[in-house]
């Protein structure tokens, strides 16, 4: 028994040849919706009236604004949920570059003033927890550096890419720092 094709329109492209994902895109209301999602989207003004219930409205409301964000997500393109994974990533990049170089240079100073009392005082408990500041320093610029290797590999000769050279570090940094 051969198995029987749910959507035909869908495997007509695959038999032509064609490859779905290569397509040209289409407006939302021509997009193919083989699940029907769209018939599930609540307009604004049935909204709006969900919301003038007595009690329950406001929450209804909520609840079927977010199932019809859902639905517009579910049938977005790949090229579109790519897009805004960019955008997102490019919007909190800048944030991330603070935050990791204020931890560097937090403990580098850290650091340095943490040997300096040791060194002054000789007391062996400051020896100690200066010992932890230039490991715990120096694992910052140890993970710091395996993320910019891994950023530079070359995806043709590593596909994975440099998550596991991330990894790795993250490793190393686990077994180093306990024994400290």
């Amino acid at each position: 028994m051969s198995p029987r094709l749910v959507n035909p329109s869908i495997a007509s492209g695959v038999n032509m040849g064609g490859d779905i994902e290569v397509m040209p895109q289409i407006k939302d209301e021509h997009r193919p919706d083989p699940y029907r999602f769209r018939l599930g989207i609540m307009p604004d003004d049935e909204l709006n009236q969900l919301r003038r219930r007595h009690k329950t409205g406001k929450s209804l409301e909520k609840y079927h604004r977010k199932q019809n964000e859902l639905i517009a997500s579910l049938l977005k393109s790949m090229d579109e949920h790519t897009e805004e994974a960019r955008i997102d990533e490019e919007a909190s990049r800048f944030a991330i570059r603070i935050a990791v170089w204020a931890s560097l240079i937090a403990n580098f100073s850290l650091c340095a003033l943490q040997l300096y009392a040791a060194i002054s005082s000789g007391s062996l408990s400051l020896i100690a927890t200066g010992i932890d500041a230039v490991f715990d320093f120096g694992s910052n610029l140890f993970l710091y550096f395996m993320h910019k290797q891994a950023m530079k590999m070359d995806v043709n000769k590593w596909p994975v890419g440099g998550a596991r050279l991330e990894t790795i570090g993250n490793i190393i940094y686990g077994g180093v720092v306990p024994s400290c």
